[in-house]
């Protein structure tokens, strides 16, 4: 799909989004001089899953839904619907063929097909187990995927960065994935450059990238762009067509 840009209405020659999903800051004249930095913005997760970017008026910052930017300047709403709807239920993929309008009403019965469609996801053996341990090594339960984790009120990003050795527990208990044994220690983070793997929008492998700086340069991202779309390398972002992640596998 061809990317096409739109002004995001009441940052009109400041600010500008894709149907791809991606935000654009536009350097400007105010009656202070130029303001603005010619870029793509970084966009970050707010915790449930949605993507969202700082948008700049003056002195004073605004927290925007990459979603509702798109929809609202790439797809009409005669209806004046108030939700806008992810189709496949991914709310990092934000395409504009990806959203819809609709009601309150239609998004929550979305919401149980999103359900069906996790018990699928689950039963083809696709999603990441985590294992829940105490913080002196007693087994407790295996989650089905990082999702089923928040139901017992843990926080997905926290459990990763135990996961990932980055902190010792999360709520006082030890998590690890589905396999593995549980490390009591705290490591320090390993500063070797990590590999970064590109699969297209079928998830079929196309680039390795020697680090991460090196695949955010290739593909035009700012610093720590890719960092910020995959929340903390919990999954794996689809940008403009295609799939980024640290393992060589699609998060």
């Amino acid at each position: 799909m061809k990317e096409i840009w739109k002004d995001i209405e009441g940052y009109e020659g400041a600010y500008e989004v894709s149907n791809l999903g991606r935000v654009h800051s536009i350097p400007h004249r105010t009656l202070r001089g130029i303001s603005g930095v010619d870029h793509i913005l970084p966009q970050y997760d707010n915790g449930h899953g949605y993507m969202a970017v700082e948008l700049w008026k003056g002195d004073k910052s605004k927290r925007c839904y990459v979603h509702r930017l798109v929809a609202s300047a790439f797809i009409p709403n005669p209806n004046n619907y108030p939700q806008v709807n992810h189709k496949d239920e991914d709310k990092s993929n934000n395409n504009v063929s990806n959203l819809e309008w609709c009601t309150c009403s239609y998004n929550n019965t979305y919401n149980n097909l999103k359900e069906r469609a996790r018990q699928t996801y689950i039963k083809n053996g696709n999603s990441t187990l985590i294992d829940l341990y105490t913080k002196d090594g007693k087994f407790i339960k295996t989650y089905e995927s990082a999702n089923e984790v928040g139901k017992d009120g843990f926080v997905r990003r926290a459990v990763y960065n135990v996961c990932y050795h980055r902190n010792r527990t999360h709520k006082g208990y030890v998590f690890c994935f589905h396999g593995e044994k549980p490390i009591s220690g705290f490591q320090k983070p390993d500063k070797t450059p990590k590999k970064v793997y590109k699969f297209d929008s079928e998830k079929k492998l196309v680039n390795v990238y020697p680090s991460v700086a090196q695949a955010e340069k290739e593909n035009g991202f700012s610093r720590n762009y890719l960092f910020s779309t995959s929340s903390m390398w919990t999954k794996s972002p689809l940008i403009n067509g295609y799939y980024y992640s640290r393992q060589n596998y699609i998060m």
